[in-house]
């Protein structure tokens, strides 16, 4: 009931901090030190689509190397690369249950060998429509098929990854949109009008002159 009541508590505070509109860089990795919590051995990623390309980057995971976090850049999102990439472009969990004998990973088996990660599980990060975001990965310490418990915990925090993507970018198109408005309506000398698709008014407003 403890364990319970302490995973309870950590996911309360995360949720605290996409409501309080934190920052990614500070939300992201608290997602990854929560589940790493929960099972020995582990060590968490989240991945997110590079804007206008097909790759995905690492952007959290700090319980892995400088180096490793150097190589995870701009990984194609392509079938069969790595655990990842391949999560990403199947929009669907892939499970490397040893990292060393999966020809996925043939192009990084010594950098894997190096930061001692011998099996994978990702999950795609989805948006509200289906599309791709990125992925949540968790690797473990020796070759392993994940439990059903881990299964279900990286297909969960995945969700409250998408939570919190989600909630970053409603905030951002609200502030972009606010300050749009503000410097029409300020900065204007004349009737500033706002429209629908239709043509029908939403907003308006004249400005006699400037400060």
């Amino acid at each position: 009931m403890t364990d319970f009541r302490a995973q309870l508590e950590a996911q309360q505070a995360i949720q605290d901090l996409i409501a309080w509109h934190a920052p990614l860089d500070t939300i992201l990795p608290a997602v990854c030190r929560m589940l790493e919590r929960q099972f020995s051995g582990a060590k968490c990623t989240v991945m997110l689509q590079d804007p206008g390309s097909e790759t995905i980057s690492l952007v959290a995971g700090d319980t892995l190397s400088q180096a490793f976090f150097d190589a995870m850049q701009r990984i194609p999102v392509v079938d069969d690369m790595g655990t990842c990439g391949t999560a990403a472009c199947r929009n669907d969990t892939v499970i490397s249950e040893d990292i060393q004998q999966d020809p996925r990973w043939e192009s990084a088996h010594e950098l894997a060998r190096a930061e001692g990660v011998c099996a994978c599980l990702s999950t795609p990060v989805q948006t509200r429509d289906g599309r791709v975001a990125g992925t949540f990965a968790v690797y473990f310490d020796r070759p392993k098929a994940p439990s059903a418990e881990e299964v279900d915990a990286v297909q969960r925090f995945s969700a409250l990854v998408s939570l919190a993507l989600e909630r970053d970018r409603d905030h951002r198109t609200i502030a972009e949109s606010e300050q749009l408005y503000q410097s029409l309506f300020t900065q204007h000398p004349d009737a500033v009008y706002a429209l629908d698709l239709d043509g029908h008014e939403l907003s308006s407003k004249v400005v006699y002159g400037r400060d």
